[in-house]
């Protein structure tokens, strides 16, 4: 379709239970500062990847515009310019726990996200003159956190 001499693609229809956004990759870090990745086959496992570190992953350009469909659990990431799909996660915002650096054990240098068969893990930004991997590691059940909090050693106290 054609509105003074532009062409208007169509747009992907947003998901039932979502609110379409429009925002700057600057932006996106804002919103989701604090949030970790959840995974597994319903996002019920907390990983200790932020968001932020997720994105980066995702190749996320701070000053490029994006286009979300968000809720309260989760994320769909599109070309603001395409509406190409970039990524989708689930997400658990954790205030009370700090970010951690992480470093190659191997060398010392700094370790980045990447995603293999088995699922996301850290490798060294040095790769393939080192091989140091760290596997990003479970912080506990999003159903737990949600209902208990945050625990620095992953104890929870189950109410029956």
């Amino acid at each position: 379709m054609f509105i003074n001499d532009i062409l208007i693609l169509s747009m992907k229809e947003v998901y039932n239970g979502y609110n379409d956004k429009h925002v700057t990759g600057k932006e996106l870090r804002e919103l989701f500062a604090n949030c970790y990745y959840c995974d597994g086959r319903h996002h019920d496992s907390v990983r200790d990847l932020t968001i932020s570190e997720y994105l980066d992953f995702l190749g996320i350009d701070d000053n490029k515009e994006y286009r979300l469909f968000i809720n309260e659990y989760f994320c769909k990431v599109l070309n603001y310019e395409t509406d190409g799909d970039i990524g989708f996660f689930a997400y658990l915002k954790l205030s009370e726990r700090p970010a951690e650096k992480y470093v190659c054990p191997k060398c010392g240098k700094n370790l980045i996200p990447k995603e293999g068969k088995f699922g996301i893990f850290r490798s060294c930004i040095d790769y393939p003159n080192c091989k140091g991997i760290v596997n990003v590691s479970h912080i506990g059940s999003y159903e737990d956190i949600k209902r208990f909090g945050y625990r620095e050693n992953n104890i929870y106290a189950r109410k029956y």
